[in-house]
């Protein structure tokens, strides 16, 4: 890591690269507005600093404060990083908050005019998410569970808290964007900029073939470790567009827009009606105050386990194996249809 400046703001800015103290200061200023506001608290008790780094350091820079977690779980970490992405460390008992931004971010700021729609969103991402992970911790007493079962169990559980925390996390953000004046924009640029870049029926189906394959290696090669695989595919692919999406859509109009998931042919077949169980517990557990973290992320892991059967993956105890991958003859006619849909 290279040599390090730290700005003594109300949260501590610490700099690994070149940065002008004026786009510190709108970056401090923004805190400051966004932290006071009612949607946003805790940050002085949790959140450590904020850490600036070059653009081609901030996944490093983030393995390394969350090495001891994302060494055993790097397959749910995104290969392609935002610009400003909160991190937790549980610590002696404690929970501490890190958010690492790229250089390029506090570089296209205008110190002068600092209130654009990119650097808002991006640093109020990263506080919510914060504010997401604080009150989980307050709520169940921790983050990453060490208790379940099995890492079968314990995998479906951390899935689960990844697709609360995009939607919650959208959701919140949605709502701050339609109804404060944080920025001067058009809805029509937020939504936009919000919106997946690729049509999310198309990374459905595409999941769904990639699904598909890696089961099929799985049943003919025999692999002894394809889970993360699985998870990193109905992750990354499936489930956090899905959320990121739909918490969007809760709050912005976008019911005209032709970006939707029912076009995709294996949303309407296998997800939608898991997908529509996962937002029914999410809006119920929004709607209590964020109350019964633990309770939601077990009926949701449930949930996800109902899909993965219905696509040929099932929890065994058979000789204290934590899963089984079966061939599912609906599963593959239907990605054969696909296909030949696609092509």
């Amino acid at each position: 890591m290279r040599e390090s400046k730290q700005y003594n703001y109300e949260i501590p800015i610490v700099v690994f690269c070149q940065i002008p103290q004026g786009k510190l200061d709108a970056l401090a200023n923004l805190i400051k507005e966004l932290s006071s506001a009612p949607y946003i608290f805790h940050l002085k008790e949790h959140l450590e600093g904020i850490l600036i780094v070059p653009d081609n350091l901030i996944k490093p820079t983030v393995h390394e404060i969350a090495k001891t977690f994302l060494k055993k779980y790097s397959y749910l970490s995104d290969p392609t990083p935002p610009k400003a992405i909160a991190i937790p460390v549980e610590y002696e008992s404690n929970l501490l908050c890190f958010i690492v931004m790229s250089e390029s971010l506090l570089q296209s700021v205008d110190e002068n005019n600092y209130h654009t729609l990119d650097f808002v969103m991006a640093v109020l991402e990263g506080l919510l998410y914060v504010q997401i992970y604080v009150i989980a911790w307050k709520d169940r007493g921790y983050l990453y569970p060490k208790t379940l079962a099995s890492s079968f169990e314990t995998d479906l559980f951390l899935l689960s808290s990844l697709i609360h925390d995009e939607y919650i996390v959208c959701k919140v953000l949605a709502l701050i964007l339609a109804t404060d004046r944080l920025v001067e924009t058009e809805e029509r640029k937020i939504i936009g900029i919000i919106r997946s870049k690729e049509p999310i029926a198309l990374i459905l189906d595409a999941s769904a073939i990639e699904l598909a394959q890696i089961i099929a290696r799985t049943l003919r090669d025999k692999i002894q470790q394809p889970w993360s695989m699985l998870m990193r595919c109905i992750w990354r692919h499936m489930f956090k567009p899905l959320a990121r999406i739909s918490g969007y859509d809760i709050n912005l109009d976008l019911s005209k827009s032709t970006n939707k998931p029912n076009d995709s042919c294996f949303y309407r077949d296998y997800i939608a009606k898991y997908w529509d169980k996962i937002q029914e517990e999410l809006e119920s557990y929004y709607n209590r105050g964020l109350n019964g973290n633990e309770s939601v992320l077990n009926k949701i892991s449930k949930i996800i386990e109902e899909f993965l059967r219905e696509v040929g993956i099932t929890h065994s105890d058979i000789d204290k194996r934590e899963y089984e991958v079966k061939f599912n003859k609906r599963f593959f006619d239907f990605i054969k249809t696909l296909i030949g849909q696609i092509h």
